[in-house]
């Protein structure tokens, strides 16, 4: 059975410039409960007292879905999760030769001893353990197997493998998959993927293949970098291409993107699949024809599954067919020569529109973007000062 783990609320807020006020943290969770998410990453506890009070708020909430929060392999991350009150943790650290060289400066039996104690801990403290190996991908197969084992030999009860870098392709992602499934023993098998290269979702749904029941996603796929992998697109493969029945409440998917767009102030692209504004727009003759005629031809699945609507749009590509239905529909029905006429206008107003304002809104976007993008250097220096 496949169950989310959401991402939304932790490394969905690590994308540069986005931030989640406390009040907008638990709506987010109120609504990835009851759209069907299994388990949610709602905060990082040990990042700041108001980070804290936010992942305090969603456990003391109540919600169905299990609460997780992540922690570096220390006492003071360990012990802020368990005083939060979330009933699980995921402990991560590095287990490829790059991490382990130049951002821990451990050797692997360092890594090792540390996850060992980490679990341990955890479990002293009472919480459900999730063993994370970042950056798998680039790891030693024998030394990531044999540090997934010993945290599961000292009381791990998940594993996470992670696509740090978002340089696996599906057909790695399912080998690696299959390899973990069957050589750990744990009630959860994850999978953390990044988009750096545009791979997230398909390597995600190819650890799904491989037996990974837990897939890590985010709303919008927003995330570090470039992103990660899109909870909507993962979710509508599974339920349209696979068949699986995810459990996901869909007619919902619309509308909690729209909130995660609001709260995080990152733009929906317009060609963004299943959540875009174009995802369901028809402009091209053929098309509209044949999708009047039965939308099957042109749409892999009704838009109302996502809580959608389709629209067609009049320009360049548009012609008759859709003239002649909306002319009918308010009275002004005219003959097909007439029909044909003022499809050859709307292309010659649309190819003569001047791009002026469309150019306007572009910098206005990128001008939007780097405001966003958070402090910067003249920033901190104004904020030094004033200390």
């Amino acid at each position: 059975m496949i169950e989310f783990w959401d991402q939304t609320l932790r490394d969905g807020e690590q994308s540069p410039g986005v931030f989640f006020t406390p009040r907008e943290k638990l709506r987010l969770a109120i609504e990835m409960d009851e759209i069907g998410i299994g388990r949610a990453e709602v905060g990082f506890p040990i990042v700041s007292k108001q980070e804290f009070r936010a992942v305090k708020a969603i456990v003391d909430q109540g919600l169905g879905m299990k609460n997780v929060c992540p922690a570096r392999c220390r006492k003071e991350d360990i012990d802020a999760v368990a005083d939060s009150g979330a009933e699980e943790i995921a402990v991560f650290i590095g287990t490829s030769p790059q991490l382990m060289k130049y951002s821990l400066r451990m050797t692997g039996s360092q890594v090792l001893e540390r996850i060992a104690w980490s679990v341990e801990y955890a479990r002293e403290r009472g919480l459900f353990v999730h063993a994370v190996s970042e950056d798998s991908t680039r790891s030693n197969q024998r030394f990531l197997l044999r540090f997934l084992k010993q945290a599961i030999s000292n009381g791990a009860k998940g594993v996470v493998i992670c696509d740090t870098l978002g340089i696996s392709t599906p057909a790695k992602m399912r080998r690696l998959g299959g390899i973990v499934r069957g050589s750990i023993r744990a009630s959860c098998y994850s999978v953390h993927c990044h988009d750096d290269l545009g791979l997230a979702t398909a390597n995600t749904l190819a650890a799904v293949e491989a037996g990974c029941n837990a897939p890590q996603t985010r709303r919008c796929g927003i995330g570090e970098r470039s992103g990660n992998g899109a909870f909507e697109e993962v979710c509508m493969n599974l339920e349209v291409v696979s068949g699986i029945r995810t459990g996901i409440k869909t007619g919902k998917i619309w509308h909690l993107a729209g909130l995660v767009e609001k709260y995080s102030g990152v733009p929906i692209p317009v060609h963004k699949p299943i959540i875009g504004t174009s995802s369901f727009a028809h402009e091209a003759g053929v098309h509209v024809a044949a999708v009047l005629r039965n939308p099957v031809a042109y749409e892999p699945y009704s838009p109302s599954r996502v809580g959608r609507t389709r629209s067609f749009t009049f320009g360049k590509h548009t012609g008759s067919s859709l003239l002649r239905r909306d002319l009918k529909r308010t009275g002004l029905f005219q003959s097909r020569m007439k029909m044909r006429n003022l499809a050859s206008q709307l292309k010659l107003l649309k190819e003569s529109k001047s791009k002026k304002r469309m150019r306007e809104l572009i910098e206005v976007k990128r001008r939007l973007d780097r405001e966003r993008s958070g402090m910067s250097i003249r920033d901190i220096r104004r904020l030094l000062v004033s200390l």
